[in-house]
């Protein structure tokens, strides 16, 4: 089982809709996926028809100790999702109270069976996020197309070092992801020129922006459902990099994932 966490400390990058994308076009490829909401805002959750209340979310996981078996959700064929709501809001100041609180994930995911993880976080650095990078194999940053795009991630990094040195010496950055870029624009040339300088493993997809993204999450859709949807094609093209940089999936769900897509 491979576990991503999709990572950000600035908000507004289009991290949850990255983390959707992912999830989804992984279990559109046949592979068993589990999609993990950490964000307060359940705005996950709620894009995959998930309102979550008054059933078990990932705070009674973190906090009660209840087992995710009991509080996953099947919402699409091959993708389950352990929800969240307002109510993981006071989570920092609940973990901070428990024995080894950033590892209270990585302990709950323990037997849990699946080919891949997909994480999405708060676009904050505290307790969920670093639970979530604990658990993980890796991360991907989702970098907008603004002047001040790579702040977040300078700050993220901090956190990841901790996180390295303590708790998960081999966490990966599998890359920083441009999201919402306006190719004519020349905010985004020089975003995207200062990122691929900066970090050598910038994803070589970019997600451009649309206004198709609203359009789906209005109507409790995808990207992909929507005909004509560029950035859905984009994010297709990032599960398949995506698939590439975790090369040691193994032999046989490679072949599923290959299978499917050739459907």
């Amino acid at each position: 089982m491979k576990t991503i966490v999709i990572a950000n400390a600035k908000g507004g990058v289009a991290k949850t809709t990255t983390a959707l994308h992912l999830a989804v076009g992984f279990a559109d490829r046949g592979l068993d996926t589990i999609a993990i909401d950490m964000d307060p805002q359940g705005t996950l959750s709620q894009q995959l028809g998930v309102q979550a209340t008054g059933e078990p979310t990932v705070r009674e996981v973190l906090v009660d100790g209840l087992s995710p078996r009991d509080a996953f959700v099947a919402v699409r064929p091959n993708l389950r999702l352990l929800p969240a709501n307002i109510l993981l809001a006071d989570a920092d100041l609940a973990l901070s109270q428990l024995h080894a609180s950033d590892l209270r994930l990585r302990r709950a995911l323990q037997g849990t069976r699946a080919d891949i993880v997909v994480i999405d976080v708060p676009p904050s650095i505290g307790k969920l996020t670093v639970n979530a990078l604990v658990a993980a194999d890796g991360f991907i940053a989702p970098i907008d197309s603004e002047i001040y795009a790579m702040m977040g991630l300078q700050l993220l990094f901090r956190t990841v070092e901790t996180v390295r040195e303590y708790f998960n010496p081999g966490l990966r950055f599998l890359g920083p992801l441009l999201t919402m870029a306006e190719g004519r624009t020349i905010v985004t040339r020089v975003v995207e020129e200062e990122l691929r300088a900066q970090y050598p493993e910038t994803f070589t997809t970019v997600i451009r922006k649309s206004q198709r993204t609203k359009e789906a999450a209005m109507s409790g859709q995808t990207l992909y459902d929507l005909a004509g949807a560029t950035a859905g094609a984009d994010y297709r093209a990032l599960v398949r990099e995506v698939l590439a940089r975790l090369g040691d999936l193994g032999e046989a769900t490679a072949a599923a994932a290959i299978a499917q897509e050739c459907r």
